[in-house]
Order: structure tokens, then C-alpha cells, then sequence
């Protein structure tokens, strides 16, 4: 299921009187945000005309001043163009995932994606051989945004990647094929930092690739294209 279908899904679980909480953390350019969002657009509560209401805080690590933060604000303009009071979205600069526990007041979440964040040098490269660095941000993220999540409505934070240094080195199809533990870069630490905040694995470690992933457009740190890829997710349950 795609991560559009995840969270309509789960929009028309909640109803039509709570609108759905998304959260995207150091979104980057924002193209996954965007597409998301902008796929909103077509999307109803079964059985009526409305279309499912949501409020989306796209948190940026970037400067605001930054031609990445630049081309996500004008990626989020064109997407939401079409909507209406109940689907709002919000970014926000400068936004380290690793920071204190609710630092910036934001609302609790459904769906919080952390996506191909990656390390960088002094000029913006992708360390892709820094695996331990990555992993650190990583369960940063789990311990310090896990109060984000809502409790009782299986807020999910969903891990994505889609080279290295966070999967195996190997190809697509070995990907697929591949275990979490196997596939994810320090994926047992990463599932002990959760469970450290009472997250759950979904599906658990011996998950494949196959059964969590999400193909679409894939940016370098430096904002350049990667073209279409697939991200591969760890998904953790409150």
C-alpha cells in the first residue's frame, strides 16, 4: 500500500470531524510532502463529496534563506493551491529531527515521515559510507519525536531510505528480498531505541523490504535529483 493510500486510509478511519495530523522531518525539497498532499486532492470521505481534511507541518533542516527550504516552499505552494480552511500545511526552518522532545509546540501526529535524511561534509555531500553517523540521527529521531506521536491512535513514525549509508549496499531486487535487520543499517539499535519510548516494529525485524516501500522521486542533499527510487521503511507503532 502507498504511503497515500496509508494515510487515506487511516483519514477515513479517523472521520470526517478530525482532521488527519501528518508531520514530514527534515523534508528536504519536499517533493515526497508535496505529492502527497497534492494527491489529497482527488480524495473524499466514503459516501460524501468532502474531501479528507488534514494539517501537515513540513519541518525543514535547512535555512530558510537555503535554495532547498526555497524550492520546498514554492514545491508546498503549487501543491496546495487547491485547498480549502481544512487542509492546512506549515513549514518551518532550521529544524534539527534530533531536537528536544516537543520543542516547537507542533500538533501530535498520525503519520511522521523521516526520509532519506542523510549526513553531509562542509560543502553539502552525501556521506554515503557514514553509517554509525546516520544511525545516531536516527534513533535520535525515535527518542526525541516519539511524544509527537498520537498515543491513542497509532501515530506511526516511518523511517525511510534508499541508499546507503542506511540500506545494504546491493541492488533493487536484493533489497526486496532482504529483512529488515539485514537491510537496515543498525536496524536492531534502532528497534531497542524505540522500545525505549514504548514504539513498536511493525511487522518486526524479519520484515522484508518488499512489504514496506514506497517508489517516487529521491533528492541529494545538495537538492539535485537522484531520480525515482525506492525507500524502504522501518514504520514504528505508539
Amino acid at each position: 500500500m502507498s504511503d497515500v493510500e496509508k494515510v487515506f486510509s487511516k483519514a477515513v478511519e479517523l472521520g470526517q470531524n478530525k482532521p488527519i495530523q501528518l508531520r514530514w522531518e527534515g523534508s528536504g525539497n519536499s517533493v515526497h510532502a508535496a505529492g502527497l498532499l497534492f494527491a489529497l486532492k482527488t480524495r473524499v470521505y466514503p459516501g460524501t463529496s468532502e474531501r479528507i481534511r488534514f494539517h501537515a507541518d513540513i519541518n525543514i533542516y535547512e535555512k530558510e534563506d537555503s535554495p532547498i527550504f526555497l524550492e520546498a516552499k514554492q514545491k508546498m505552494k503549487s501543491a496546495m493551491a487547491w485547498a480549502k480552511p481544512t487542509q492546512t500545511c506549515a513549514l518551518k526552518a532550521n529544524a534539527d529531527v534530533t531536537r528536544d522532545s516537543k520543542a516547537f509546540g507542533q500538533n501530535e501526529v498520525h503519520f511522521m515521515f523521516v526520509r532519506n535524511i542523510m549526513p553531509t561534509d562542509d560543502s553539502g555531500q552525501s556521506l554515503t559510507d557514514e553509517g554509525a553517523t546516520l544511525k545516531a540521527i536516527h534513533t535520535g529521531a525515535l527518542r526525541n519525536r516519539a511524544n509527537s506521536l498520537k498515543a491513542t491512535e497509532q501515530g506511526r513514525i516511518r523511517i525511510g531510505m534508499s541508499g546507503a549509508p542506511g540500506l545494504a549496499k546491493a541492488s533493487k531486487t536484493d533489497r526486496m528480498n532482504m529483512p529488515a535487520q539485514t537491510l537496515f543499517h543498525g536496524a536492531n539499535d534502532l528497534k531497542l531505541a524505540a522500545e525505549e519510548k514504548a514504539l513498536t516494529l511493525e511487522g518486526g525485524v524479519n520484515a522484508l523490504g518488499s512489504s514496506d516501500y514506497e517508489t517516487g522521486e529521491v533528492m541529494k542533499n545538495t537538492g539535485e535529483s537522484l531520480g525515482i527510487k525506492a525507500t524502504y521503511y522501518m514504520t514504528f507503532v505508539k
